[in-house]
């Protein structure tokens, strides 16, 4: 009962207080519904880094004119911040009575830190026209809000909505100012009532998205995105984060749009967006852009290993053996270490009877790993098909029974071939480079003259196995091979 008794006496008491509010309130200035829009929309140009082509626009719309407003509204706009405190200081001296260019001479104080000259020139802004009291109010919340004085930027606002409640620039500095107290939900109900009085208005909408985000409502920061990037299509900062919420809420097409118009508008290479257009790519199905996005990550960063995988399983699911030999390829220069890569080299070369590749790709997988029991099982076999020894011939202080050993092995495969080349002779000489490990990482042909592939793959793995003396140096062997 009592709270029913309470509430159309509270309705009173506030009704009378605002009535009595307004009455006391300076007349709104004419001009203020004509050119508040303008100003704002000047700005947004400016907060989304389009000002220059915003004052050609207004340039143009006044060529020609004598309206003082237009004239001020052409030099607020003006990009240069030195030619445009000159011009609006000429319409001001040009007409001592007029207020306007006080008002945008008092935001080029502002943004120039001279706070003092900026707070004075909307004092006599005010003075010479009542009317703008409001208007000025707004301007000097947010110069309170920038010296983070938000008890005096709150007062502001409030003496701004005196005289119109609705005023967009007031409730938007003061959710600004709200925000910079950490106060989000009284941040959102201000800029909300903001963007509702003027709904182009960039910087709300941009800390509205923000600020939806943060608190983890992706549906409502999305709306405000997409709101920002209609504002301000080139504005990337906003692209980028309507991407990541779209990625995030399952709407990888949409993201993936985002990230595209964001790149475009990249005044560098990106490498992590590219990364993450190419993950998106990956996850839609669109192998070819993905393939492509990978390709530009991997020049961007020549050491990374990650995108010639992932172009080695494209490249495998598009049955290119080829072209996943070159991926593979590039994985193992970046990553000696990766047995899997290896392998799969291996099968290639082994598939396509290139027995020299994978005998070299498996001896590095199990090189890289003793224990990888499909190396091991596919190089065992590839020795027996080539009567290469195993194991390997070891050397001790020099390389004399290694020679022995591979001239003895050569000469049972000799005898074989024999048999089908009667005639069969000549001598065979190749080059071998030793690392300092003992291991063969090199050998070359110099001079074949049996003309026998067989044999010469032979002597080849045979001292390509081979474990030498730990003396990094080079040897050659020369073989030579006639019937008794």
């Amino acid at each position: 009962m009592h709270i029913r008794r309470f509430f159309p006496l509270a309705w009173a008491v506030f009704l009378v207080f605002s009535i009595a509010a307004h009455a006391d309130a300076p007349a709104l200035d004419p001009d203020v519904n004509r050119l508040r829009p303008q100003i704002l929309a000047i700005e947004s140009c400016r907060m989304r880094g389009e000002l220059g082509k915003c004052h050609l626009e207004f340039a143009e719309q006044a060529k020609g004119s004598t309206d003082p407003l237009a004239q001020l509204v052409v030099a607020w706009s003006n990009p240069d911040e030195e030619t445009a405190w000159s011009e609006l200081r000429k319409l001001a001296d040009n007409d001592p009575n007029n207020a306007w260019p006080h008002l945008g001479m008092a935001r080029i104080y502002d943004r120039w830190k001279v706070r003092d000259q900026a707070l004075q020139e909307l004092t006599r802004a005010a003075a010479l026209s009542p009317g703008l009291s409001g208007m000025a109010a707004s301007f000097r919340c947010d110069i309170h809000r920038h010296l983070e004085d938000f008890a005096a930027a709150s007062k502001d606002a409030a003496e701004a909505m005196n005289l119109d409640v609705s005023d967009p620039m007031a409730l938007q500095c003061d959710g600004l100012a709200h925000r910079a107290q950490g106060d989000a939900k009284g941040a959102i109900e201000q800029l909300e009532l903001a963007a509702a009085a003027q709904p182009d208005l960039f910087e709300t909408a941009l800390a509205l998205a923000e600020l939806y985000a943060q608190d983890g409502d992706s549906t409502k920061a999305i709306e405000r995105y997409q709101a920002v990037t209609k504002l301000a299509p080139k504005y990337r900062d906003a692209r980028l984060a309507l991407g990541g919420l779209l990625e995030k809420t399952g709407d990888f097409a949409g993201a993936a749009a985002e990230d595209e118009r964001a790149l475009a508008l990249s005044k560098a290479s990106d490498k992590a967006l590219t990364a993450k257009l190419a993950n998106l790519y990956g996850k839609l199905g669109r192998t070819s852009d993905e393939g492509s996005q990978l390709r530009k990550v991997a020049a961007a960063n020549p050491k990374e290993v990650a995108p010639w995988k992932r172009l080695a399983e494209i490249d495998h699911a598009r049955g290119d053996e080829s072209a996943e030999n070159d991926d593979l390829q590039a994985v193992v220069s970046r990553d000696p270490s990766d047995v899997a890569a290896y392998q799969r080299i291996g099968a290639i070369a082994q598939k396509h009877g290139d027995n020299r590749e994978a005998i070299s790709a498996y001896l590095s997988a199990q090189h890289a790993d003793p224990a990888s029991k499909t190396a091991s099982s596919a190089l065992a076999a590839l020795r027996t098909k080539l009567s290469i020894a195993d194991p390997p011939f070891e050397g001790t202080h020099n390389v004399n029974n290694i020679y022995q050993q591979v001239f003895g092995s050569l000469s049972k495969v000799y005898a074989a071939r024999r048999k089908e080349t009667p005639r069969l002779r000549g001598s065979l000489k190749m080059k071998v480079t030793v690392a300092a490990n003992g291991h063969a990482s090199r050998v070359e042909l110099v001079e074949n003259k049996l003309n026998d592939a067989t044999l010469e793959e032979n002597v080849y793995w045979n001292l390509r196995l081979a474990i030498y003396p730990s003396v990094a140096k080079s040897y050659t062997f020369a073989f030579e091979l006639r019937p008794r």
